[in-house]
């Protein structure tokens, strides 16, 4: 049985604050060995330096009305 919060299934916005922190672990790691994060943007492969990187949420953000 899934959990729902509120009509929304609960796990969702736990699913987003791992995320996140996924994210902010990474860029420290990067930073901690001068390496860049590697994506794929607009169909190719994009090295992004850590310090590059636009700041990430506190939090994971709520989305409204689905």
């Amino acid at each position: 049985m899934i959990r729902q919060e509120n009509g929304r299934h609960g796990y969702i916005e736990g699913t987003r604050k791992a995320m996140i922190r996924a994210a902010r672990r990474a860029a420290e790691a990067a930073r901690q060995h001068r390496q860049p994060l590697v994506f794929w943007r607009d169909g190719r492969v994009a090295r992004v330096a850590p310090d590059d990187l636009p700041p990430l949420p506190d939090e994971a953000p709520c989305r409204s009305g689905s």
